[in-house]
């Protein structure tokens, strides 16, 4: 081969050559740039994929909590002040803070000075005790709470004391005032709320189950105990002799000891401002007919029971009645008073 052909062929597979690079270098463009948007394509799947997992969870967390509301709704502490405090006094056994407000009982605020006082002079033994009940200790402190501003605002109502911050509605008070005036002011409203009568009577026993029967037997002991009643009944009803004078005549008689040994001790008796929760004699029926007198009046020789050891009533004695003075003022006693004012004197708490 000439030089000139070795050339020409040499420039023909270089040329040849150079062409197939050329052509390689315009189809890895191509090829990558598929591979590029395949990957792509898998990334937006995957996306796509998790935001719906995402919403998902997101609405079945959602749901999840809606429901568990509804069921179990959210539960506030709904204790007062007051709760919170009687729970620390007791467990810790401390005190109420003396300026604390503890409740609210009509014009006066309750104070922690004045539960202090009240628990350690009436209720001790219970703030004491290992087995303590809040709700118990809860309900006798605020009832004696009420009870003492009931009667110390009632009574001022009616003109019998003045109050000032020494003795009320004050964090400072003075016991040393404060107490002797609710006693003041009780006595008054009682003077003024409580109906109450003072009397008295005369007696003869035939049975008096402290000493032996009399030797005359029950029955003619009764029978003369009757008739040395009925002896002074017409003078004593007519008013011509006293019941001190009725009884005066009955201890002369040393006659009566053979029917009651004890009658010296047993044949007079008296009493002044008595409520219905202070019984006047044994027998609750001779109480209630001493009520049912009049003022001035004297009853008939009444048969009077007395009770034996498992309270059977056996017939004891006779007895005269009079009521000297009978005051009515709508209430039986104290208590009956106090509860109908509890109503108009709500106790809120702090």
């Amino acid at each position: 081969m000439s030089i000139h052909k070795k050339i020409k062929a040499h420039i023909k597979h270089h040329l040849e050559k150079r062409h197939r690079h050329h052509h390689m270098d315009n189809q890895t463009p191509g090829t990558n740039q598929k591979f590029l948007f395949g990957k792509i394509r898998v990334a937006y799947i995957f996306l796509f994929v998790a935001i719906l997992l995402i919403i998902g969870l997101g609405v079945y967390f959602y749901t999840t909590r809606v429901q568990t509301s509804k069921k179990q709704p959210i539960v506030q502490d709904t204790t007062t002040q007051y709760e919170r405090a009687l729970k620390n006094v007791v467990t810790n056994k401390s005190q109420f803070e003396d300026d604390q407000k503890m409740a609210q009982i009509g014009e006066e605020t309750v104070y922690g000075s004045d539960l202090n006082y009240i628990l350690f002079t009436y209720f001790y033994s219970d703030y004491a005790s290992p087995s303590a009940s809040l709700n118990q200790l809860s309900d006798k402190l605020l009832a004696k709470a009420q009870e003492q501003s009931i009667i110390l605002q009632e009574a001022r109502k009616a003109d019998f004391i003045t109050l000032s911050t020494e003795t009320f509605n004050s964090p400072n008070k003075s016991i040393f005032a404060r107490s002797p005036l609710i006693a003041t002011a009780e006595a008054k409203l009682r003077e003024n709320t409580v109906s109450r009568i003072n009397g008295e009577s005369i007696s003869i026993w035939f049975n008096n189950g402290s000493w032996p029967e009399p030797k005359m037997g029950y029955e003619a002991a009764k029978k003369v105990a009757r008739e040395k009643i009925e002896a002074l009944y017409t003078d004593l009803k007519s008013g011509k002799i006293t019941f001190t004078q009725a009884a005066d005549k009955i201890l002369k008689d040393t006659s009566v000891a053979t029917i009651d040994p004890a009658y010296k001790i047993n044949t007079y008796y008296s009493w002044i401002n008595r409520d219905t929760t202070s019984p006047i004699f044994n027998d609750p029926t001779i109480n209630k007919l001493a009520w049912q007198l009049k003022e001035g009046e004297t009853s008939n020789i009444l048969t009077v029971n007395d009770f034996d050891k498992d309270n059977q009533p056996y017939e004891a004695l006779f007895k005269v009645i009079k009521i000297n003075k009978k005051v009515e003022n709508g209430f039986g006693n104290f208590n009956d008073w106090l509860t109908a004012k509890r109503k108009q004197y709500e106790i809120k708490l702090f």
